[in-house]
């Protein structure tokens, strides 16, 4: 019954009839030179990560010991846009961590 009614509906869409589209809209795209992106390193924390957490407030300024290991290193930033007449020794050391320990201090 299943496939009866998918090839009903594909035969009644084959002789479906063309329809014009008359109005398209269309998209402007600009391109000037966007601002870069300036993004400031954060980590994601839950209660199981510190239990302290719990009693911490939005805004509040606290002290962690955080024991990481490197995971990954680059040159420049995946979210800037690279001019092609920026050398190389201009760009900024990027690194990736896995937080392996974290402790309230």
């Amino acid at each position: 019954m299943y496939k009866d009614k998918k090839k009903a509906n594909i035969s009644a869409a084959l002789q479906a009839k063309n329809v014009n589209i008359v109005n398209t809209p269309t998209v402007k795209i600009e391109h000037e030179k966007s601002k870069p992106y300036k993004e400031t390193p954060t980590i994601r924390l839950t209660s199981e990560d510190i239990p302290e957490l719990k009693d911490w407030k939005v805004g509040g300024k606290y002290s962690l010991s955080i024991e990481v290991e490197q995971t990954s290193m680059r040159q420049g930033s995946e979210y800037e846009i690279e001019d092609s007449d920026e050398s190389a020794k201009d760009k900024k050391i990027s690194a990736t961590f896995k937080i392996k320990s974290v402790k309230s201090v």
